[in-house]
């Protein structure tokens, strides 16, 4: 463990790995940030046979036993952003938004810029229920936060299975300020 609180563990031949945590009182969330998006991410973290994946734990000091599952099947997003006259909306932002269950999981959010054709393509998405959008404004990223999206910011709703690539095409959000 590091001064930043980061754990990097050597992991075996089979993929299971064991590390000593310092068990310090509090809250806590797994979280799997692999830099490259190649497709890892925590598909369930249980303690004491109950699963913690989204809502996180709670420890008073002494040992915890997690168990932590990854996977490699992640899902992709790919698709094509168009303005209000159906042309392609070039350099704007593509959010993928947690369904508001997951809403505090901050390692499920991902944003994406669209290239000169309004094109975008998301990898490394954990599966699940998400919010999809393409706003060219400026946003508030606390707006994305909130377990209600403004009115205004409507998208598309998705569902991600293991594994999966979606297309879909956006309509550019109305402006938010």
């Amino acid at each position: 463990m590091d001064g930043s609180g980061d754990i990097s563990p050597v992991v075996k031949r089979d993929g299971s790995f064991d590390t000593h945590v310092p068990a310090l009182a509090g809250s806590y969330h797994v979280h799997w940030w692999d830099s490259t998006r190649a497709g890892c991410f925590v598909k369930s973290v249980t303690v004491g046979g109950k699963d913690v994946t989204d809502s996180g734990f709670t420890i008073g000091g002494g040992n915890v036993a997690l168990e932590v599952v990854l996977s490699a099947n992640s899902a992709t997003l790919e698709g094509s952003v168009v303005d209000i006259k159906s042309d392609p909306a070039s350099d704007v932002q593509v959010f993928c938004i947690p369904d508001s269950k997951r809403r505090l999981r901050f390692d499920l959010y991902r944003k994406v810029t669209t290239d000169e054709y309004g094109h975008f393509h998301l990898r490394g998405i954990t599966p699940g229920k998400y919010e999809v959008l393409a706003v060219d404004t400026d946003w508030d990223e606390d707006d994305l936060r909130d377990t209600e999206l403004p009115p205004d910011w409507k998208g598309e709703t998705i569902d991600l299975k293991e594994g999966e690539n979606k297309k879909i095409k956006l309509n550019l959000a109305a402006s938010h300020e």
